[in-house]
């Protein structure tokens, strides 16, 4: 049964690579991984409560890491991001965040 679950934990830890996204607007760099279970539940959860924009936030609150892959923003910059950020770029961040690994970089990997 270990084996399974080896298993399946290996395949996540290939398919949940860092990866980077340049913020010109904000002249920063975020590194982050796909969001796992969990992470989706509490977006999906902002999302249903809150709706678009705020789960945009939550997303980057979330998702948001530095090179050492620790959260960039903590929940107490959810009212900055929420009413001083712009939030087209808002956003666009919170889209490349979640999306997921590309299958073609998975494969060349």
């Amino acid at each position: 049964m270990s084996d399974a679950i080896d298993r399946i934990t290996s395949h996540w830890r290939t398919r949940a690579r860092m990866r980077k996204i340049e913020v010109p607007e904000w002249g920063i760099t975020i590194h982050y991984r796909p969001p796992n279970i969990a992470q989706r539940i509490n977006l999906e959860k902002a999302l249903k409560e809150r709706g678009d924009h705020a789960a945009a936030v939550e997303a980057v609150l979330l998702l948001a890491l530095d090179e050492q892959g620790r959260r960039i923003f903590s929940d107490g910059h959810r009212a900055e991001l929420m009413h001083e950020a712009d939030p087209d770029v808002i956003v666009r961040v919170a889209g490349e965040l979640m999306q997921g690994p590309d299958p073609e970089a998975v494969e060349k990997n």
